[in-house]
């Protein structure tokens, strides 16, 4: 008999474990030449549960983990993921007990948006969630660019940027939330940020102009996995005012560049969703290069609700 609970910490290792058999089937089937989803430092895990504990879950069966979830809940914006149900057990209809487990929580809690992402060339994956009501959007991507071998002259700039790590913690999430409700509202950041900085993976930066917040970045600068080498400062959200024109994102890019080098990390890893497509031409533009793409999909009466002309860029994963 298969039992679906709460995920616990206890859990992790054994989730772990599934994670990367689930995804490294899953990559297998398609033929990939890079196929193996080594397994994350359960850590990294632990901070993923701690974002949002009563909305992830396992089914057991027998005594042993054959499905799970995760979620997250940014304020009223939602999404889910990762998820794996093991090889042998898929088809007995246990990804779709802990999705709607985990939507039917975030429903709960008031959450306006509910989404997640999946890898586009994962076509089964396309029709499991379409058949639960999920919509495909527009593609996201992940870019890199290597920071270059010389520092250039820094550009003349009015942006102040200020480290989570390095101010009042509470005036930074105070502000940080005023701001984000004006880019998408219900967005709010604050717990992801005390987590990457209480695990260790990572710090936020606010930018402002005098004592006008006006842009925010979420960098993770640790590695994940213990296979996984330590090069890249690693950008889950970006933001920037409407008001600054596109071209002022040259200059959130100095300072990842500096936050990069003081971390002695080679190259910056950013996921654009292609719905902000100013932002995203922006980087193509400069120097960026695409090296996956994922698909965005939102819950059928829960979508966005924010203006894709800004920049927005988050990753649901």
């Amino acid at each position: 008999m298969a039992d679906l609970r709460p995920m616990l910490p206890e859990d992790l290792p054994e989730v772990n474990l599934i994670l990367s058999k689930a995804f490294t089937h899953a990559r297998l089937e398609q033929g990939l030449r890079e196929y193996r989803v080594p397994p994350c430092y359960v850590k990294f895990l632990e901070m993923y549960l701690a974002a949002n504990p009563g909305g992830s879950f396992v089914i057991q069966k027998d005594g042993q983990i054959v499905a799970y979830c995760f979620s997250r809940l940014w304020g009223t914006v939602g999404w889910i993921g990762p998820l794996s149900v093991i090889p042998a057990e898929e088809g007995r209809g246990y990804g779709k007990e802990v999705v709607t487990a985990a939507v039917a929580y975030l429903k709960e809690r008031g959450a306006s948006t509910i989404g997640l992402e999946m890898p586009v060339h994962f076509i089964r994956n396309l029709a499991f969630y379409s058949k639960l009501g999920f919509i495909p959007g527009m593609p996201v991507v992940d870019l890199i660019r290597p920071l270059p071998q010389t520092r250039k002259k820094a550009s003349e700039t009015t942006l102040i940027s200020t480290f989570f790590s390095e101010t009042v913690r509470n005036n930074f999430l105070k502000n940080l939330r005023h701001f984000s409700h004006q880019v998408e509202p219900g967005l709010d950041y604050g717990k992801e940020i005390q987590l990457a900085a209480e695990f260790g993976f990572g710090d936020a930066c606010c930018l402002s102009i005098g004592d006008e917040t006006v842009g925010f970045i979420l960098g993770h600068t640790e590695t994940y996995s213990p296979e996984e080498e330590r090069q890249f400062l690693k950008i889950n959200a970006l933001q920037m005012s409407r008001n600054l024109p596109i071209e002022r994102l040259a200059e959130f890019l100095e300072v990842m560049e500096i936050w990069a080098r003081s971390k002695e990390l080679s190259t910056i890893y950013l996921r654009a969703p292609t719905r902000y497509y100013r932002g995203f031409q922006f980087l193509l533009s400069n120097h960026f290069r695409i090296v996956n793409t994922e698909l965005r999909m939102t819950l059928k009466d829960y979508p966005q609700n924010d203006d894709p002309e800004q920049v927005n860029f988050s990753k649901w994963e």
